[in-house]
């Protein structure tokens, strides 16, 4: 596999954080991805670079040449605003410390889990980086929470609404149950759908834009579907 471009080669082409003319406010430009996966920012002569995940936020700094900055001396403060809810939150982060004493990171260890899938805006503010200015380093970056794997088979399942099969809907039967047709997952009402799916895969496959509807001898049942003989 390719490796991945150092945050100098990332954001080489882009501008850097500027001044708003009209409002008189600086305006963050994010930079695509960093070597960690995250959203790469250029402020002044740092790069920096937010990884969002259900365990917290981590911080990563580098220099105006794509190296990674020691940031045990640094320390931060995270105010995030979570799409949908206009509440402001603060999380202090602290170095993330390795055996040899070194931190490349700053993180706030916090469960992000139930805003999985929200969008976050977060204004940053560092001190303590080495040649940055006496005031904090202030900058905002915004990004999105990764699903859990619950959410992700719960915000599916919600998509697809109801059973290929019976044409019931999800959940009406109990809980769904999740059925593969090569690299797709379909869920269905119950049990007694799985084999109408392996036996057609290719009726129920996504080309098949409407629900195939249950067979005559298809007979729906209080704790679940059954196929009379």
């Amino acid at each position: 596999p390719a490796a991945a471009p150092s945050p100098d080669q990332a954001a080489k082409a882009a501008p850097q954080a500027k001044m708003t003319p009209k409002a008189g406010k600086r305006e963050d430009v994010e930079r695509p991805t960093g070597p960690h996966g995250g959203g790469l920012l250029r402020v002044g002569a740092f790069q920096l670079e937010h990884v969002l995940g259900q365990a917290g936020i981590r911080l990563f700094v580098y220099d105006a040449q794509g190296k990674a900055l020691d940031v045990r001396e640094a320390r931060g403060l995270a105010i995030a605003r979570f799409s949908g809810n206009p509440k402001r939150y603060r999380f202090d982060m602290f170095p993330e410390v390795a055996r040899d004493g070194s931190a490349q990171s700053l993180v706030a260890a916090v469960d992000l889990s139930r805003v999985g899938g929200k969008d976050a805006q977060i204004v940053f503010k560092i001190v303590g980086l080495s040649g940055a200015p006496l005031r904090p380093l202030q900058f905002e970056m915004s990004s999105t929470i990764p699903l859990t794997d619950a959410q992700r088979v719960a915000a599916a399942i919600q998509k697809q609404r109801t059973c290929p099969v019976s044409g019931q809907p999800l959940g009406s039967m109990g809980k769904p149950i999740a059925v593969n047709i090569g690299d797709q997952t379909l869920y269905v009402c119950c049990a007694g759908c799985i084999d109408a799916i392996k036996a057609s895969p290719e009726k129920f496959s996504s080309k098949h834009t409407k629900v195939a509807m249950a067979p005559q001898n298809h007979v729906h049942k209080r704790n679940g579907c059954v196929r009379s003989r």
